[in-house]
């Protein structure tokens, strides 16, 4: 894997998600609930984005992914919770969604907005599932 590669890695591995829940914010991470009030899903949830498959896009170009990802879930009969993935400085955030569906339906939808990796909340911790034959 090449030093880009690594660093993407390390990068997603370290990032944490903001989850909203009714008017509040759950932040997790991989230690677990890292701000907000401890919460725990009755099943596994699954985060994912549009923005930047892969490469940094433009604002208009994930502006466009992002709303043909809301579609598909609207299509689909997918229910979903809003989320943002991000640095734990904040310096990089991405709009995303999460969802409890099984992790291949997951990896699927994700690897249709050519992502290189989903998170994955087990009511424990955070993790970091590759898709499209990446590493994790």
């Amino acid at each position: 894997m090449s030093e880009f590669g690594l660093a993407r890695w390390s990068a997603y591995a370290d990032a944490v998600v903001d989850l909203e829940l009714s008017g509040r914010t759950v932040t997790l991470g991989r230690e677990g609930v890292v701000a907000g009030d401890p919460w725990t899903s009755a099943g596994s949830l699954y985060v994912i984005t549009a923005y930047n498959p892969g490469r940094e896009a433009s604002s208009e170009e994930n502006a466009s992914a992002q709303a043909r990802l809301l579609g598909l879930l609207a299509e689909r009969g997918i229910t979903w919770l809003p989320a943002v993935g991000r640095s734990r400085d904040a310096s990089w955030r991405e709009p995303s969604v999460a969802l409890e569906v099984p992790e291949a339906t997951a990896i699927a939808i994700a690897d249709e907005f050519q992502q290189d990796a989903v998170f994955a909340w087990d009511g424990v911790c955070l993790r970091v599932i590759a898709c499209h034959g990446g590493e994790n």
